[in-house]
């Protein structure tokens, strides 16, 4: 028969407490650090596709995964506080997951036709909650120069770029990083490429950058272009993180040129904290879906199209496009909606 320690001898509950605190940080930094030489299934992988305006920039050296490791310490509360936090996630509306939920991936091309978006925004601002809100300035403070997903996904997305970008195209590139997956510059060129994110630092170490701006797109949901400037926006792996997507979406709209072309990328790797609280309790087939009536309810795009670009075993990616409709004004008519 088992008897429970006397209360005297029994570890006091503030020790318990900075145990499993102390346990979490160090696995969330060894987890971090495994898979910083592994393409494993992690939060973020820190492998590198050597193309070769990007040589100067390889991982390879100790220096860079040391900084990878104070990144992975100073965000490690970023990594867990999902585990201790109860953010109610949201349910879609009603049959979308029923008939979503358990979609195959044969037929992910087939969600916009299989689950119509309802007549009116179906979302509340609970479905936008996030499990850590704080500012995003703080968690994007320290420059994480490591890939988020692996190289199969990357060589996937770089090829459609490859076959839908026109030539000299001006591009904005969305919740941009210190790389971008457009093709070898022997292949294709733009006009110029603006970068937007977060962290300076990651954006001056883009070379295929013309420009950039550092803007937090959670506080000011408001693009700092005129209108139809750009022939196409991309935004890799990162539209779940956005509190505010229709009012993005709708800016989206106005600075793209009439017939420009949006391309969402997206997989299934995320920090969980950080992603809005639906996106925790849906699938893939789910999150294209939500993808789409961001699109669809802007009201700026010709209906989207999805495609899976996965590369055999390696990270999922699905491709959510849209072209910018000519039959629509610029500023009047979107983004003082």
């Amino acid at each position: 028969t088992f008897h429970p320690a006397p209360m005297a001898s029994r570890a006091p509950i503030w020790l318990v407490v900075l145990w499993v605190l102390a346990t979490n940080i160090v696995h969330s930094v060894l987890i971090s650090c495994i898979r910083g030489f592994s393409s494993g299934d992690g939060i973020h992988h820190h492998t590198i596709n050597r193309n070769p305006l990007e040589q100067n920039m390889v991982l390879g050296s100790w220096h860079s995964h040391m900084q990878c490791l104070l990144a992975s310490l100073a965000q490690y509360r970023y990594l867990q506080v999902h585990v201790m936090c109860n953010c109610a996630t949201q349910p879609l509306p009603q049959g979308i997951s029923r008939v979503l939920g358990k979609l195959q991936r044969s037929r992910i091309s087939e969600v916009f036709a299989l689950a119509s978006f309802p007549p009116t925004w179906p979302y509340t601002d609970a479905h936008f909650q996030r499990h850590d809100s704080s500012p995003d300035s703080e968690f994007y403070r320290i420059p994480r120069l490591v890939q988020h997903i692996d190289d199969n996904a990357i060589a996937a997305i770089r090829s459609h770029y490859e076959a839908v970008l026109p030539p000299k195209a001006d591009v904005l590139d969305l919740c941009s990083s210190w790389i971008s997956h457009f093709p070898n510059p022997r292949i294709w060129q733009s006009g110029k490429c603006i970068g937007l994110g977060m962290n300076a630092d990651e954006l001056q170490q883009n070379v295929r950058l013309s420009d950039f701006v550092v803007q937090d797109l959670n506080e000011n949901p408001h693009l700092p272009f005129g209108t139809a400037t750009f022939d196409v926006v991309t935004c890799v792996v990162s539209i779940d993180y956005l509190s505010k997507p229709l009012t993005v979406l709708k800016e989206i709209g106005c600075v793209l040129k009439p017939g420009g072309l949006l391309l969402v990328s997206q997989s299934n790797r995320c920090f969980p904290s950080k992603v809005v609280s639906m996106w925790l309790n849906t699938n893939d087939a789910e999150h294209c879906w939500i993808i789409g009536s961001y699109i669809h309810y802007s009201g700026a795009f010709d209906p989207p199209t999805v495609q899976d670009l996965t590369i055999g075993d390696g990270d999922p990616v699905f491709m959510i496009s849209a072209v910018r409709r000519n039959d629509i004004g610029g500023k009047s008519s979107l983004r003082w909606q």
